[in-house]
């Protein structure tokens, strides 16, 4: 939905602020923008053009939509500063928290990008893989938290030559939490970890038994043989070639985070669990809840806003949770670390089990964000750039909602629904269109018709996307859009925008078209059209942008006043 287009300069004060990074070295770029101890490098200027209005547009923008950007922009600066100087340059309470969250999210998704590799597979191995994929198991598995009930149940099975699915279940009834029968269903053994496929795949017979072996994740398991099946399935080569280097990619980071859970030796102190499955848990159970002990509902600090360490005794807060190589957890540190968990406060609920396993993954969670810091992804120049754009962006959201809140008070209903009258067309959804591409340089037309013809025989669009850029790097593709109207790719959306999914409403694929160039395969997977809004859903948008307008003029004032206090300069010979 969108509101007037003259409604500009708070809007995009405050989208400019919105940032997922830039390039270049700061140090040693061309300034665009200065002022009182900032400075604006012209790639930065740059990337944020092309983040609003698409890729590669600011080569094609005139002066004029140059100069009207960059002065806008400088206008952002300008309250970012001005933020700096009311609130502190450090973010403070709940906002904080919510940058520290972005920053860890970030650092570990950049982190684990720095550790993919590019597999090298021999076609050998594909066709190894292949053959594997065509043969499935069927097993009933017996999962046990300790070696010695694995081995009682199997030496049991031995000596008595009992069906041992009934000796497991006599164990687990008398030791029901470290007990675990679970008919698995069909798999190959590509598909599964590495350790269970070789000891699954060695049973012959249907009723053969694995001997108890140790998994990283579930214990001691114990396998028992129930069918074996083969299975019909003639794999395109660009599509098992895809499959494989996709499965490559997910072991390689399994085979990372066991190396590092091996590295941090975390033991975690389950008698020690109870209070913590107790005093999260009576949230969502009437009859703890009713129990004033656990203080759950009424007090201060269960709004999800604050760590609710309130919940648990001094004694409770001490106990350690999680031992690990490097020292040792507490309730308290648990607990406060939720606050930096994504999301914050996830709602740990449940028995035990799921809490263990909650602890478990927000623990190898925090390690993987402090090997991310421990590499230096936080001192990269680009990152810090991210940080301090984020950052930014924070404090003008602050700074926006608190100055856009004195101008609201005077918008009355009546003053929304005259605006709306007069101005409802402008409150109609856009036309947008999902679509993903394959972008092909003008002189590799027959590369871009090939892979129209491969489209076209049924090969999937991920295959022959990873095909065409293993045939020519230069290929761009990208599988997948978000709906839209203009941006990333204006030029191509347009074109998308002429057509629409196929009638039974799967994705229609569009022969080569050319594109100011280039040769573009289109894949068309969503069409939107162009709706009316009524007041009801229009209302919060309509009186946001009535009280944008009332603030506008002291909005401009403020600003000019700013560019002189702060010395404001605008490089225009470096940006023109």
């Amino acid at each position: 939905m969108r509101g007037r287009h003259w409604i500009g300069l708070a809007a995009l004060v405050v989208a400019l602020a919105v940032v997922a990074g830039c390039g270049g070295d700061r140090q040693a770029e061309r300034p665009a923008i200065a002022l009182d101890g900032r400075t604006v490098p012209v790639s930065e200027l740059i990337f944020e053009y092309e983040r609003l209005h698409g890729v590669d547009q600011w080569a094609l923008a005139d002066e004029e939509a140059r100069r009207d950007f960059a002065d806008t922009y400088a206008k952002k600066e300008l309250i970012v500063r001005h933020a700096q100087e009311i609130y502190g340059p450090e973010l403070t309470g709940e906002a904080a928290s919510t940058y520290q969250r972005w920053v860890n999210r970030e650092a570990l998704k950049a982190y684990r990008e720095s550790l993919q590799v590019d597999p090298q597979i021999s076609q050998a191995e594909i066709d190894s893989i292949g053959r594997g994929l065509k043969e499935q198991r069927n097993v009933t598995d017996i999962l046990c938290r300790y070696q010695e009930d694995a081995e009682a149940i199997y030496n049991e099975y031995l000596e008595t030559g009992r069906d041992i699915i009934a000796i497991a279940q006599e164990h687990r009834a008398r030791n029901p939490e470290l007990v675990e029968i679970n008919e698995r269903g069909w798999a190959s053994k590509p598909m599964l970890p590495e350790v269970i496929g070789d000891a699954m795949f060695s049973l012959e017979e249907v009723g053969d038994v694995t001997p108890p072996f140790e998994t990283r994740r579930f214990g001691w398991m114990i396998l028992r043989l129930e069918g074996a099946r083969p299975v019909d399935v003639d794999w395109d080569p660009i599509e098992l070639r895809a499959f494989v280097l996709d499965m490559r990619a997910r072991h390689e980071l399994a085979r990372q985070a066991a190396e590092l859970e091996a590295r941090y030796d975390f033991e975690l102190v389950t008698e020690n669990v109870p209070p913590v499955q107790r005093r999260f848990g009576a949230r969502f159970d009437s009859i703890n809840a009713a129990d004033s002990e656990t203080m759950m509902l009424s007090d201060s600090g269960s709004d999800g806003q604050t760590p609710p360490l309130h919940r648990f005794s001094e004694e409770e807060l001490a106990l350690p949770l999680v031992r690990w190589s490097g020292g040792v957890w507490t309730v308290e540190d648990y607990v406060r670390s939720l606050e930096l968990a994504d999301p914050p406060y996830w709602p740990t609920a449940g028995g035990e089990e799921k809490i263990n396993n909650q602890i478990e993954r927000r623990m190898l969670n925090w390690a993987w964000v402090r090997e991310a810091k421990r590499a230096g992804v936080l001192e990269d120049s680009r990152f810090q750039a991210k940080m301090r754009r984020e950052k930014d962006r924070q404090l003008v959201d602050r700074f926006y909602e608190e100055y856009l809140e004195r101008y609201g008070a005077g918008v009355t209903d009546e003053d929304v629904h005259a605006f709306w009258e007069e101005h409802r067309d402008d409150y109609r959804t856009e036309d947008r269109v999902g679509y993903g591409f394959m972008r092909f340089p003008s002189d590799a037309r027959d590369l871009a018709f090939r892979a129209f013809d491969l489209l076209q025989q049924g090969t999937t669009w991920e295959s022959v996307g990873a095909e065409m850029q293993h045939v020519d790097s230069r290929v761009i593709f990208e599988p997948s859009l978000r709906p839209t109207a203009g941006p990333p790719y204006p030029q191509i959306t347009e074109v998308a925008l002429a057509y629409d999914v196929l009638p039974d409403g799967s994705p229609a694929v569009i022969e080569p078209v050319e594109i100011n160039g280039e040769w573009v395969v289109l894949r068309v997977y969503s069409r939107i059209h162009r709706e009316p809004v009524d007041f009801e859903m229009a209302d919060r948008f309509v009186r946001r942008d009535l009280q944008r307008l009332a603030m506008e003029d002291s909005l401009v004032a403020m600003l000019d006043e700013l560019a002189e206090r702060y010395e404001l300069k605008i490089h225009w010979n470096n940006i023109l």
